[in-house]
């Protein structure tokens, strides 16, 4: 997860030929919720101690306020690995699916 809450307000302002002149990858993060992005759905486990969940609800914060779209799901069991584990196969999570497939169905 992406914690955008200390990006400075002029990267937003950016152009694409600024990019050149800045790492790429840094210039992209940044850019992360300045607007216009498409519906975002940002999935955490509340027990992630990895990544601390806050992280998601920062980032949902921030799009929310660029006016981009976003579903937050909080899993209050899971913890950062089960729930990259919860999509596949052997360790499926039939409400994580679910619920990428309704968020996916519904911004088809």
């Amino acid at each position: 997860m992406l914690l955008v809450a200390d990006v400075p307000a002029h990267a937003c302002e950016r152009t694409q030929a600024d990019h050149a002149r800045f790492d790429l990858r840094l210039w992209t993060e940044a850019r992360r919720g300045c607007g216009g992005e498409p519906p975002s759905l940002l999935v955490t486990g509340d027990r992630d101690t990895r990544v601390d969940p806050e992280n998601t609800r920062s980032l949902a914060r921030r799009l929310r306020q660029a006016g981009s779209p976003v579903e937050e799901k909080h899993y209050p069991d899971l913890t950062h690995s089960t729930v990259l584990l919860g999509l596949a196969s052997a360790f499926r999570n039939d409400a994580l699916l679910d619920d990428i497939e309704r968020f996916v169905r519904k911004n088809d």
